[in-house]
C-alpha cells in the first residue's frame, strides 16, 4: 500500500512540476522578448543622439575651417564673381556710358 501512495506522490509531484516548468518557460520567454523591445527601443535613442552629437561636432568643424579660411574664401569667391560678370560681356572692356574705363 505504500508503494501505491509513493507513486501517486511521485505522480502528483511530477505533475506539478511540469505544470511550474510550462508557466516558468512561459514567463522566461515573455521577459527575454520584453527585454529584447527595451533594449531596441533604448539603443536606438542612443544611436541617434550619438549621430546627431557628431553631426553638430563635424558642422563645428566645418564652421571653424570657414572661419580660420575667411579670406581665402571670400578671396575666391570674388574672383568667381568677377570673371562670371567678364565672361558674361564676352570679354568686352568695362565701359561707363561712352567711356572706356581700362
Amino acid at each position: 500500500m505504500s508503494s501505491i501512495l509513493a507513486s501517486l506522490h511521485d505522480l502528483f509531484t511530477s505533475l506539478v512540476e511540469l505544470i511550474f516548468s510550462v508557466f516558468h518557460s512561459a514567463f522566461n520567454t515573455v521577459s527575454g522578448l520584453l527585454t529584447g523591445v527595451v533594449e531596441f527601443l533604448v539603443g536606438s535613442v542612443q544611436m541617434v543622439l550619438h549621430t546627431a552629437a557628431e553631426t553638430l561636432k563635424a558642422v563645428g568643424g566645418l564652421g571653424n575651417l570657414i572661419a580660420s579660411n575667411i579670406v581665402l574664401i571670400a578671396l575666391v569667391a570674388g574672383g568667381i564673381y568677377g570673371y562670371s560678370k567678364y565672361q558674361g560681356r564676352r570679354g568686352r572692356p568695362v565701359t561707363v556710358g561712352n567711356k572706356k574705363l581700362n
